[in-house]
């Protein structure tokens, strides 16, 4: 990561508030992993993080009832055997 020159920090930390605002808004915007962390940081409260483990406890399961299935060929493609596939009993897909 580049580092600001003191200078341009200075000049920066002197703007007036409004004008900071549009700008941190402006870059937030260009970052989607920024938005993520921000939006757990500052927007997500202890039941977000119960239903997010949740959802990643059900996608597991989901992804390694699938695999138990899947039998790679010659070529490395998987192959299901459907016929002993039994579904994950969730109610989220």
């Amino acid at each position: 990561m580049p580092k600001v020159p003191k200078e341009l920090e200075k000049a920066i930390l002197s703007l007036p508030v409004k004008d900071k605002d549009k700008m941190l808004l402006k870059l937030v915007a260009k970052s989607e992993l920024l938005i993520q962390q921000l939006n757990f940081q500052l927007l997500e409260d202890e039941s977000d993080l119960k239903e997010k483990r949740e959802e990643i406890k059900s996608t597991i399961l989901r992804v390694s009832n699938v695999q138990r299935y899947a039998r790679l060929d010659d070529d490395g493609y998987a192959r299901f055997e459907w016929a002993n596939y039994q579904p994950c009993k969730s109610n989220k897909r």
